[in-house]
């Protein structure tokens, strides 16, 4: 998690074209994205706050939780035909809780958004397991 992957181009089955942020890419960057490209925008986010991020994507570190969502306010673009998909791991006992579900909603208020819940898939040792 924290990797860049980003692609441009259709998506499945010639769905609009997207960019995934995953981490790396400067959050001030994403204007000049969004106008240049347009295209659809996914966040990889995994926690609503800072001490969890850091941890699961230690990038946050350098752009925090605040200023990536300030971004996606200024994102162009982003309309509800066009909404931004932010990507959420689920973690067991560590971002599944409801509280949480509440933080992202308040989070994400004033957005367009989707949120793509993902199963995380453990490996031996891994640290963390599906919720």
């Amino acid at each position: 998690m924290g990797d860049t992957v980003s692609r441009v181009g259709g998506g499945a089955l010639g769905s609009d074209p997207f960019i995934f942020l995953m981490g790396r890419a400067l959050p001030e960057a994403l204007s000049g994205v969004g106008a240049e490209l347009g295209v659809n925008l996914a966040v990889s986010l995994h926690a609503v706050a800072n001490e969890l991020r850091d941890e699961i994507v230690p990038l946050n570190r350098k752009y925090p939780i605040e200023e990536l969502v300030a971004a996606c306010h200024r994102y162009p673009g982003a309309s509800n035909a066009r909404r931004i998909t932010f990507e959420y791991v689920m973690l067991d006992g560590i971002n599944d809780s409801e509280a949480e579900a509440r933080e992202l909603v308040r989070l994400l208020q004033g957005l367009p958004v989707k949120v793509n819940l993902i199963p995380f898939n453990p490996w031996p040792g891994s640290p963390y397991a599906n919720a």
